[in-house]
């Protein structure tokens, strides 16, 4: 059982965000809502530094009023002194919301307390401490998905009323990796077919950084678009359904491809059509060698691991993989393809 404790207790106000959401009451029978004056949930990923941090809960109360709950941390090196984080105000008899800062400091290799107190008016109602896990440094990548599955540590605090307080983690489930596959003598690589199904602890959204597919400048092929030291990097949007937690990919910029040389460019050019996929030169089809291509993102959901999904083509084999994950011969049929459908062979 939570304490509950009368005197007003003071935070030390070093900046934060200050977030004050309509007033309006919430509905009764929200099912999230116990009245309890507690934490329906509360789910607190772990900091990262240089990194948006945001809270997630819902709290409801015996009593119909205006409450404003406060979040302070408190730092390894801060003694006994909390920092202010952010707050959040509501009238009514609950209200899910999430608080969103950027924390000041460097807190590499630190656990944080966070100390929340919740006043209904003036009058102090609750105070309590929480304490977070260290992030989650692993990489989603080739060599630690297994069985198409990745799932992070126990690094996400939830709190629910009437249970102790546990430590969770977040599952990526990779549903379909086929993202190349032949075209009439060539080769295209969709980023929309490479998807994720993602499940996270309750009430928590899917949040990410800005990502980035790499490719080498294989043989100068793709000399038409932007290139540094013979890598060329493609930004990529990540999209994600709320409903079914499925992640999909697509191209941030557009591209534009000539229909008969399959060449691609960065900017429209005369007898160019613009498309949403990338594609291969047709000569690239005679080269034997490796080739390879990476989604990066910087980071993905709460637990902010890093992501890095590497591809191998072989193009004088038909042969391509995710990099060990498995491998999928693929063969055009000949047939002379309507344009940005083709023919294709599909490998599910």
């Amino acid at each position: 059982m939570k304490a509950f404790y009368l005197p007003i207790l003071s935070a030390i106000l070093l900046g934060g965000s200050i977030r004050v959401p309509p007033i309006t009451p919430v509905t009764p029978t929200d099912p999230d809502f116990n009245y309890a004056d507690d934490f329906d949930y509360l789910v607190i990923p772990p900091f990262k530094i240089g990194e948006e941090q945001t809270i997630y809960y819902a709290a409801s109360f015996s009593k119909a009023n205006s409450y404003t709950i406060t979040f302070n941390g408190k730092y390894s090196f801060s003694a006994n002194n909390y920092t202010y984080l952010a707050t959040s105000t509501f009238l009514g008899k609950g209200y899910k919301d999430t608080v969103t800062f950027s924390h000041p400091f460097d807190i590499s290799g630190d656990t944080i307390e966070v100390e929340v107190i919740i006043l209904q008016g003036r009058v102090q109602i609750y105070r309590e401490i929480f304490e977070t896990a260290l992030p989650d440094t692993t990489s989603i990548a080739t060599s630690t998905i297994q069985n198409y599955r990745f799932q992070t540590k126990d690094c996400i605090m939830l709190y629910e009323h009437g249970n102790e307080i546990i430590y969770t983690y977040e599952l990526y489930s990779f549903t379909y990796v086929n993202t190349l596959y032949a075209l009439n003598n060539g080769f295209v690589f969709d980023p929309s077919k490479l998807r994720i199904t993602y499940k996270s602890p309750r009430n928590v959204d899917f949040k990410s950084s800005a990502g980035t597919i790499y490719l080498s400048n294989y043989k100068g092929l793709f000399s038409d678009l932007p290139h540094s030291n013979g890598l060329i990097s493609i930004p990529i949007n990540t999209n994600i359904n709320a409903r079914t937690g499925a992640i999909t990919f697509s191209f941030k910029n557009t591209y534009y491809v000539h229909p008969v040389t399959l060449k691609m460019s960065s900017e429209a050019k005369e007898g160019y059509i613009k498309t949403g996929k990338f594609y291969f030169p047709r000569e690239f089809a005679q080269y034997g060698e490796n080739f390879y291509f990476t989604y990066y993102l910087g980071y993905v959901g709460c637990a902010k691991n890093p992501m890095s999904i590497s591809y191998r083509f072989a193009p004088g084999n038909n042969i391509f993989d995710l990099c060990g994950l498995g491998t999928y011969c693929v063969n055009s049929n000949g047939a002379t393809p309507n344009f940005e459908i083709g023919a294709t062979t599909t490998h599910d």
